[in-house]
């Protein structure tokens, strides 16, 4: 194997190891992530839950991310979150509101989906919710 062949293929097999253990740890908590969740749990929770499938797409650190919810009549969460197309995230949990923060419970998955603190979520329609840290997510 030459050497920038064995280059290639070290930096792939760390980036994957790097990712492997992202997942199975919940979220670092930012003074941002903090501040958005302090101030969406004051907020009156959603009227309408939102239902279905939502999905957006973002660039973060100069990676491509797109990120799919669907929740579930029965208040499930399904999440799922691909990076630069190659790296998978998907998990799901039972969830409930309180102000306009989703809370977490029964998690399966990885836990890198779900932060300890909530996850603040705003309804702006039947077709669109909000998330402070990801943006907006459409039907």
């Amino acid at each position: 194997m030459s050497a920038l062949v064995f280059a290639q293929w070290y930096e792939v097999q760390a980036e994957k190891e790097a990712m492997n253990t992202k997942k199975a740890k919940r979220p670092t908590l930012t003074i941002k992530m903090q501040k958005a969740v302090d101030e969406y749990s004051v907020m009156p929770p959603p009227i309408k839950k939102p239902q279905g499938e939502y999905t957006n797409s973002n660039v973060v650190d100069g990676k491509s991310v797109s990120t799919k919810y669907y929740f579930s009549p029965d208040n499930q969460i399904l999440k799922e979150v691909t990076i630069s197309g190659r790296y998978q995230l998907s998990g799901s949990a039972k969830y409930e509101f309180q102000g306009s923060v989703m809370r977490f419970s029964n998690i399966k998955g990885d836990l890198f989906l779900f932060s300890e603190i909530g996850e603040p979520l705003k309804v702006n329609s039947d077709h669109e919710i909000e998330n402070p840290n990801i943006g907006v997510l459409s039907k």
